[in-house]
């Protein structure tokens, strides 16, 4: 469910500048670290949203950066800000307007997870699918949802286990649920 920038998430400084910008240092996937410039309409002290992947951003809001893993927000005067996520991904709007958005996932993970939801969403109705995560020993479900990011979540968080793939049938057809697919957590996010 989608959450409204302004009502669910809170304002933090970010940084004030007499040149309306501030640096942004961080690490990109297939870059490695790099410096960007984030400007503003004006010269004045900064605040952004800090929201994340569940955030709502407007159409009017453009992404000015996208790092992965973490980015360093410095003003005139140094460092301000650390932010440490997946992808990281700032958005700007106006003079003044800015969100910054931390996700579970860096770009890979999300276009390995698009990836599995598509191959077997072409195949079988969407309705039919369910992902899930067991542990290590495949006794304990974690989870089982229709949303594969979801499922990738519990999975990253907890750091081990395998994503299942699951086609729910009748139970007289094939006694249960039955897996499409299952792949560890190393061949997925590591």
């Amino acid at each position: 469910m989608k959450k409204y920038y302004k009502w669910d998430y809170e304002k933090q400084y970010i940084g004030s500048s007499d040149v309306a910008a501030l640096i942004l240092v961080g690490y990109k996937e297939n870059e490695g670290m790099c410096s960007e410039i984030l400007n503003f309409g004006e010269d004045n002290d900064y605040e952004a949203y800090i929201v994340d992947e569940y955030a709502e951003i407007p159409e009017r809001y453009r992404l000015e950066h996208e790092f992965s893993s973490w980015v360093k927000v410095y003003d005139d005067g140094g460092l301000i800000k650390e932010f440490n996520a997946g992808s990281i991904n700032v958005y700007r709007c106006g003079s003044m307007g800015c969100i910054i958005q931390l996700e579970v996932f860096t770009p890979s993970e999300k276009t390995i997870l698009r990836h599995i939801k598509d191959e077997y969403e072409q195949e079988y109705k969407k309705e039919e699918l369910w992902y899930a995560v067991t542990s290590d020993d495949y006794t304990e479900w974690d989870v089982g949802s229709s949303d594969i990011f979801e499922a990738g979540k519990i999975l990253k968080e907890q750091g081990s286990g395998t994503l299942l793939v699951i086609r729910e049938d009748l139970e007289e057809k094939l006694g249960g649920a039955f897996c499409l697919y299952a792949r560890e957590y190393r061949d997925i996010f590591e």
